[in-house]
Protein backbone atom coordinates (compact mmCIF):
# COMPACT_ATOMS: atom_id res chain seq x y z
CA UNK A 1 0.00 0.00 0.00
CA UNK A 2 1.15 3.64 -0.69
CA UNK A 3 1.12 6.27 1.79
CA UNK A 4 0.23 9.87 0.20
CA UNK A 5 2.53 12.16 1.55
CA UNK A 6 2.85 15.81 0.96
CA UNK A 7 6.22 15.14 -1.07
CA UNK A 8 4.55 12.28 -3.17
CA UNK A 9 1.95 14.36 -4.36
CA UNK A 10 4.49 17.15 -5.49
CA UNK A 11 6.27 13.94 -7.12
CA UNK A 12 2.70 13.28 -8.61
CA UNK A 13 2.28 16.74 -9.85
CA UNK A 14 5.16 16.10 -12.61
CA UNK A 15 5.35 20.19 -13.34
CA UNK A 16 8.34 20.81 -13.57
CA UNK A 17 7.97 18.65 -16.65
CA UNK A 18 5.03 19.79 -18.04
CA UNK A 19 6.37 23.51 -17.65
CA UNK A 20 9.49 22.65 -19.81
CA UNK A 21 7.28 21.24 -22.40
CA UNK A 22 4.66 24.02 -22.41
CA UNK A 23 7.71 26.48 -22.55
CA UNK A 24 8.67 25.05 -26.15
CA UNK A 25 5.57 25.69 -27.27
CA UNK A 26 5.73 29.40 -25.63
CA UNK A 27 9.28 30.00 -26.94
CA UNK A 28 8.21 28.87 -30.43
CA UNK A 29 4.89 30.74 -30.75
CA UNK A 30 6.76 33.28 -29.31
CA UNK A 31 9.71 33.67 -31.59
CA UNK A 32 8.35 32.59 -35.11
CA UNK A 33 6.21 35.74 -35.62
CA UNK A 34 9.55 37.88 -35.65
CA UNK A 35 11.40 35.66 -37.99
CA UNK A 36 10.48 38.04 -41.08
CA UNK A 37 12.07 40.89 -39.71
CA UNK A 38 15.07 39.08 -39.51
CA UNK A 39 14.76 37.52 -42.94
CA UNK A 40 13.54 40.73 -44.64
CA UNK A 41 16.18 42.58 -42.78
CA UNK A 42 14.11 45.46 -40.87
CA UNK A 43 11.10 47.01 -40.46
CA UNK A 44 9.06 47.05 -43.81
CA UNK A 45 5.11 46.43 -45.00
CA UNK A 46 6.25 43.35 -45.94
CA UNK A 47 7.61 42.02 -42.48
CA UNK A 48 4.99 43.43 -40.62
CA UNK A 49 2.27 41.84 -42.57
CA UNK A 50 4.21 38.64 -42.03
CA UNK A 51 4.53 39.24 -38.57
CA UNK A 52 0.79 39.78 -38.24
CA UNK A 53 -0.03 36.17 -39.97
CA UNK A 54 2.80 34.36 -37.73
CA UNK A 55 1.73 36.24 -35.14
CA UNK A 56 -2.02 34.96 -35.62
CA UNK A 57 -1.04 30.96 -37.00
CA UNK A 58 1.83 30.61 -34.56
CA UNK A 59 2.41 32.99 -31.70
CA UNK A 60 -1.13 33.43 -30.24
CA UNK A 61 -2.60 30.19 -30.24
CA UNK A 62 1.16 28.10 -29.37
CA UNK A 63 2.57 30.82 -27.61
CA UNK A 64 -0.51 31.73 -25.34
CA UNK A 65 -3.47 29.38 -25.62
CA UNK A 66 -0.98 26.32 -25.14
CA UNK A 67 2.10 28.27 -23.80
CA UNK A 68 2.10 31.05 -21.49
CA UNK A 69 -2.10 30.36 -20.19
CA UNK A 70 -1.25 26.54 -19.45
CA UNK A 71 2.20 27.34 -17.51
CA UNK A 72 0.88 30.27 -15.03
CA UNK A 73 -2.02 27.71 -14.54
CA UNK A 74 0.87 24.69 -13.83
CA UNK A 75 2.46 27.06 -11.61
CA UNK A 76 -0.22 28.18 -9.60
CA UNK A 77 -1.56 24.25 -8.78
CA UNK A 78 2.32 23.54 -8.11
CA UNK A 79 2.73 26.58 -5.98
CA UNK A 80 -0.56 25.84 -4.04
CA UNK A 81 0.95 22.60 -3.15
CA UNK A 82 4.19 23.29 -2.10
CA UNK A 83 3.26 26.08 -0.01
CA UNK A 84 0.16 23.35 1.84
CA UNK A 85 -2.76 25.37 0.19
CA UNK A 86 -4.84 22.48 -0.73
CA UNK A 87 -7.41 19.67 0.39
CA UNK A 88 -8.05 16.19 0.13
CA UNK A 89 -11.10 14.31 -0.54
CA UNK A 90 -11.56 10.25 -0.03
CA UNK A 91 -14.45 9.10 -2.33
CA UNK A 92 -15.89 5.62 -2.62
CA UNK A 93 -16.67 4.92 -6.93
CA UNK A 94 -20.24 3.82 -7.04
CA UNK A 95 -20.01 3.71 -10.88
CA UNK A 96 -17.57 3.24 -14.01
CA UNK A 97 -18.08 4.43 -17.33
CA UNK A 98 -15.41 4.74 -20.88
CA UNK A 99 -16.66 7.55 -23.07
CA UNK A 100 -17.55 7.92 -26.57
CA UNK A 101 -14.34 9.95 -27.37
CA UNK A 102 -11.89 7.83 -26.24
CA UNK A 103 -10.69 4.73 -27.88
CA UNK A 104 -8.76 1.65 -26.64
CA UNK A 105 -5.52 2.24 -29.15
CA UNK A 106 -4.88 5.43 -26.64
CA UNK A 107 -3.94 4.15 -24.13
CA UNK A 108 -2.26 7.22 -22.41
CA UNK A 109 -5.35 9.48 -22.59
CA UNK A 110 -7.90 10.13 -19.74
CA UNK A 111 -11.03 8.71 -21.38
CA UNK A 112 -12.27 6.83 -18.57
CA UNK A 113 -14.75 8.00 -15.71
CA UNK A 114 -15.54 7.35 -12.59
CA UNK A 115 -18.69 8.70 -10.86
CA UNK A 116 -17.62 9.40 -7.21
CA UNK A 117 -20.35 8.96 -4.39
CA UNK A 118 -19.64 12.99 -2.95
CA UNK A 119 -17.51 14.30 -5.63
CA UNK A 120 -20.34 13.18 -8.35
CA UNK A 121 -23.23 14.04 -6.49
CA UNK A 122 -22.00 17.81 -5.00
CA UNK A 123 -20.26 18.64 -8.16
CA UNK A 124 -22.60 17.01 -10.83
CA UNK A 125 -18.86 15.89 -12.54
CA UNK A 126 -16.82 12.60 -13.14
CA UNK A 127 -13.14 12.15 -12.25
CA UNK A 128 -11.50 10.44 -15.37
CA UNK A 129 -8.48 8.27 -15.09
CA UNK A 130 -5.59 6.55 -17.51
CA UNK A 131 -7.21 3.46 -18.97
CA UNK A 132 -4.83 1.04 -17.25
CA UNK A 133 -5.87 2.45 -13.32
CA UNK A 134 -9.38 2.13 -14.64
CA UNK A 135 -9.25 -2.27 -15.60
CA UNK A 136 -7.88 -2.65 -12.32
CA UNK A 137 -10.57 -0.58 -10.36
CA UNK A 138 -14.17 -1.72 -9.01
CA UNK A 139 -17.45 -0.23 -7.94
CA UNK A 140 -16.80 0.16 -3.86
CA UNK A 141 -13.12 0.94 -4.03
CA UNK A 142 -11.94 4.34 -2.84
CA UNK A 143 -10.55 6.77 -4.59
CA UNK A 144 -8.59 9.65 -3.34
CA UNK A 145 -8.87 13.61 -4.83
CA UNK A 146 -6.53 16.34 -4.27
CA UNK A 147 -7.72 19.84 -5.00
CA UNK A 148 -5.20 22.55 -5.47
CA UNK A 149 -6.88 25.98 -3.98
CA UNK A 150 -6.42 27.87 -7.76
CA UNK A 151 -7.90 25.01 -9.19
CA UNK A 152 -11.78 23.66 -8.99
CA UNK A 153 -11.06 20.56 -10.35
CA UNK A 154 -9.12 17.86 -8.61
CA UNK A 155 -5.69 18.17 -9.84
CA UNK A 156 -4.57 14.89 -8.99
CA UNK A 157 -6.33 11.23 -8.43
CA UNK A 158 -5.71 8.48 -6.88
CA UNK A 159 -8.05 5.85 -7.58
CA UNK A 160 -7.88 2.29 -5.89
CA UNK A 161 -7.58 0.89 -2.38
CA UNK A 162 -3.96 0.98 -2.81
CA UNK A 163 -3.56 4.17 -1.46
CA UNK A 164 -3.60 5.58 2.40
CA UNK A 165 -2.96 9.26 3.72
CA UNK A 166 -0.33 9.91 5.81
CA UNK A 167 -1.10 11.37 9.47
CA UNK A 168 0.22 14.56 8.67
CA UNK A 169 -2.24 15.28 5.39
CA UNK A 170 -5.43 14.03 8.04
CA UNK A 171 -5.85 17.91 8.71
CA UNK A 172 -6.74 18.35 4.89
CA UNK A 173 -9.25 16.12 4.85
CA UNK A 174 -12.51 17.39 3.74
Amino acid sequence: MKIITHEFIIERLKSTRAISALSLFALSGFVIPFIPFWVLGGVNTNALISFAFLFLIFGFPFGYLIGLKNIIKTSKIRNDIENKRFSVLVDEIVDTRVSKNGRSSEMDDNFCELYLQRYSEEKGRTVTVRSAEFRKLAIGDQCILIFAESEKRPVLVFAGNNYCIDENLKNRLI
